[in-house]
């Protein structure tokens, strides 16, 4: 497996939005893995995942957000792996499926973003069938938003999950411990416009380490543990504070005080697409 630094890819963070499909139909949630893999640097893991995807949806409309959110992650996998041609012809594809595809230079790399771009002017005006455009992209390391927004005659539409941030600002790693859980918690905020109810099937939580003044090796440092999301479900035309909860394996084996801080970005797919959002504020963790 090749992995790579995040930062070759991503200027900041990332998110996508799928469509739910008929039953049968390939998960978001096989999209939404293909995802992770790009964050987390396993680009060939992540083109095999996301190729497989892109060929199940290919021909069914009704799945066309997930497909090009599809297309386009493996074009960012395989501008990391350093394969352009490969790369450009899986930007095409998102832009023959919606003509109005942009990138956020906000989120993803210059290189992401001219590799993109080159494949967009080649795609001629009208080709598709896209009646309403997506921008894929980001909000800056920090900032709490979702950063799906549809476009259609200048306005904007919502993610129905936002504002994460932090339930746990700070955490303590107990004195003596060695692979010991720690738990914490994060805050989204979650409506719901849609007539059903808007279900939670799964959720990921990737913490990783962005303050170490003590030891500046550790920056950079990921953990990916088991999360869950309460409540599971928001009731159709309600609002709800949705509490996602995961867990650091910390060890203390004495010596002088210090602290970390950790970055969190919390993947929930859901029955109305896979969101990603990256907390406001940071996790401090002392180690006494």
């Amino acid at each position: 497996m090749r992995s790579l630094p995040l930062a070759v890819v991503l200027a900041a963070g990332w998110t996508a939005l799928a469509l739910p499909g008929p039953a049968g139909a390939v998960p978001a949630a096989d999209v939404a893995a293909g995802i992770r893999q790009v964050q987390e640097g396993d680009f060939e893991g992540a083109v095999a995942t996301l190729d497989a995807a892109a060929r199940d949806l290919s021909g069914r409309p009704e799945r066309k957000a997930d497909l090009v959110q599809a297309y386009v992650y493996l074009g960012v996998a395989l501008v990391a792996l350093e394969q352009p041609d490969r790369a450009r012809r899986s930007f095409d594809q998102a832009l023959v499926e919606d003509p109005k595809l942009r990138l956020s230079p906000q989120t993803f790399s210059p290189k992401v973003v001219a590799a993109f771009e080159e494949a967009r002017r080649a795609v001629r005006p009208g080709k598709g069938a896209g009646a309403r455009g997506w921008i894929l992209g980001g909000a800056a390391a920090g900032a709490a938003a979702a950063a799906v927004i549809a476009v259609s005659g200048g306005e904007s539409e919502p993610p129905p999950f936002r504002n994460a941030r932090m339930a746990t600002p700070v955490i303590e790693c107990p004195e003596g411990s060695a692979d010991f859980p720690i738990t914490f918690g994060v805050s989204v905020d979650a409506h719901n416009s849609g007539g059903t109810a808007l279900t939670i099937d799964s959720v990921t939580v990737v913490a990783t380490i962005v303050a170490s003044p003590a030891i500046p090796e550790e920056v950079g440092t990921a953990s990916n543990r088991p999360a869950t999301a309460i409540p599971a479900a928001v009731p159709p035309g309600a609002d709800a504070g949705v509490r996602v909860d995961s867990t650091l394996l910390c060890g203390n084996a004495g010596g002088p005080n210090r602290f970390n801080e950790w970055s969190v970005r919390v993947t929930l797919a859901t029955s109305a697409g896979v969101f990603s959002l990256e907390s406001a504020d940071r996790l401090h963790v002392n180690i006494p």
